[in-house]
């Protein structure tokens, strides 16, 4: 998956769901806006999630799989 803020802005989570990972469990931030236009690579086995910070925000998301909702979830 990979997101970008293509209008307005978000802070982006994402976390490590990689069993056996150094980084298991441990999440990292950014914020993606169109004004600082970065963009983020998750590989497969990271949770993400995004609140928006301006109103009218626009994500794009590229993804690698169809949809399937049977994998979503959430954490706490």
């Amino acid at each position: 998956m990979q997101p970008a803020a293509s209008a307005g802005a978000i802070f982006q989570v994402m976390v490590d769901l990689r069993p056996g990972s150094p980084t298991f469990h441990k999440h990292v931030t950014v914020e993606l806006s169109a004004a600082n236009r970065r963009a983020v690579f998750l590989p497969r086995m990271f949770a993400a999630g995004y609140q928006t910070l301006a109103d009218n925000t626009e994500v794009l998301y590229q993804v690698s799989e169809f949809f399937t909702p049977e994998s979503e979830g959430g954490l706490r």
